[in-house]
């Protein structure tokens, strides 16, 4: 969907999406806590296109045990944004 190639592979979260600050929400997910307000969108250039994402970091754990990692989903939002 990105249309990354393998070299972004096992890259943190932050360095891959060149947002610094996603490490740390990653991080605070990943602990069992909560962003604190929405996250900004995301510029992201794919295929030569500049696209806005919005996303969301959801930990994943199984019931009553500890949590194993996080999903985040993107949402482009490009067209929106122009519209607004």
């Amino acid at each position: 969907q990105l249309g990354w190639d393998e070299g972004r592979l096992g890259q943190p979260l932050g360095q891959a999406l060149a947002r610094p600050e996603l490490d740390q929400l990653l991080l605070t997910v990943l602990r069992g806590g909560n962003l604190d307000r929405a996250p900004e969108d995301l510029s992201v250039d794919i295929q030569g296109e500049t696209r806005l994402l919005t996303y969301s970091l959801t930990p994943v754990s199984q019931p009553k045990g500890p949590i194993l990692g996080a999903v985040m989903v993107l949402h482009d939002v490009t067209e929106q944004r122009a519209f607004e």
